[in-house]
């Protein structure tokens, strides 16, 4: 039932003038109670069934980035779209956590070595280890020719902007 005649009936039920208009008035709006219940249970079927849709695709998202990382595809096209692992490095600092440890060998090496040791861990703090982040994208090829339009339509418009900024220029001649 469109929300226009739903209001329509609200409307209606301010304007009650005699008792036979309430009973009808009444039994209207039981019946307009017993459409909004049917169409909210609708809606949730729906919004069930779109959950469980979603779900069962993010898994296949994530079966499809495995086997490209797996197998090291890194971009392929199927009909009009395009699936890309995009590599990203992470950097993050080691360091070490065994204090006691050290300190200990430190004490039971002899001077040479306790001095290529504190080298080595000098060096050790400063190196920062990688960590690769994989990312699947999945692009229809009209949104990639789409975004080369847009990008060569900017730089146009960015040219005529130019154009208009230097014509307020005042000329010398």
């Amino acid at each position: 039932m469109p929300i226009r005649t739903i209001v329509s009936l609200v409307q209606m039920l301010n304007e009650i003038q005699s008792e036979e208009e309430l009973e009808k008035e009444i039994s209207s709006w039981k019946t307009l109670q017993e459409m909004i219940n049917t169409k909210q249970s609708e809606i949730q079927s729906v919004l069930d069934e779109l959950k469980k849709m979603n779900d069962e695709n993010s898994s296949r998202f994530k079966e499809v980035e495995k086997f490209m990382i797996r197998f090291n595809i890194k971009s392929k096209k199927v009909n009009n779209w395009i699936a890309e692992i995009k590599t990203e490095l992470k950097y993050k600092v080691v360091r070490p956590d065994y204090k006691e440890l050290w300190e200990s060998a430190m004490t039971k090496v002899n001077e040479a070595t306790k001095s290529v040791l504190q080298n080595l861990l000098n060096i050790q703090k400063d190196i920062k280890s990688k960590e690769v982040k994989n990312q699947l994208t999945i692009e229809g090829l009209g949104s990639i020719v789409k975004n080369l339009f847009n990008n060569i339509k900017n730089w146009i418009l960015s040219i005529n902007k130019f154009d208009k900024v230097t014509d307020n220029l005042p000329k010398v001649r």
